[in-house]
């Protein structure tokens, strides 16, 4: 198992004395939410991911900005096989997001910087994913939450990394949704 980004941890819960006590607050929930990720993570033998520190703390003194906080993936797979990971975003808004879902799918993603790019980056040799099923999930005030995925993993595939990519968005039943953040890590297939 590795490990990447929890040196920042001790960083981050220094600051906290800094935060309005809404602040303070999500940023012990995200925190406590962050370290059972990683707990989990050991246990299973995963890779864990966890957001700089330095960013956690601007997501947690913005609006407006349902954020992954840190994500959790085996440490390999097989062609064929089923790739399982996990990612944790949390809301530090005062108010309700409705409509949350993830999509994720594999490919060099977060090389570009557009959303409409980056999705373009798609390999289509693997399936794409957009979690929960409907109606999606109502992200609350203050609150996280952790989804666990199975990507599907084609035959024949060349034995090397490839890049996962989520996306957290709001679905809208008209006109375009809400982009609120991505994530990445590599999937080691064997």
């Amino acid at each position: 198992m590795s490990e990447a980004g929890v040196e920042g941890l001790g960083w981050l819960e220094e600051r906290i004395s800094e935060l309005s006590e809404r602040q303070a607050t999500n940023a012990r929930m995200v925190l406590e939410e962050i370290a059972r990720a990683r707990d989990d993570a050991r246990e299973r033998g995963w890779n864990f991911m966890f957001r700089d520190a330095a960013e956690l703390l601007e997501k947690l003194r913005s609006t407006n900005t349902p954020a992954f906080g840190s994500a959790s993936a085996a440490a390999s797979t097989t062609s064929p096989g089923t790739f399982n990971f996990s990612v944790y975003f949390f809301n530090p808004d005062p108010i309700v997001h409705p409509w949350f879902y993830v999509h994720a799918f594999v490919g060099p993603a977060l090389l570009a910087p557009d959303v409409g790019q980056a999705l373009a980056l798609s390999d289509s040799r693997f399936p794409t994913l957009t979690m929960p099923d409907y109606p999606s999930f109502v992200l609350q005030t203050n609150a996280g939450h952790t989804m666990n995925l199975s990507l599907p993993v084609p035959k024949g595939l060349t034995a090397t990394n490839y890049l996962v990519n989520c996306f957290l968005f709001t679905h809208t039943y008209f006109g375009v949704a809400q982009y609120m953040d991505r994530c990445g890590f590599p999937m080691k297939v064997t």
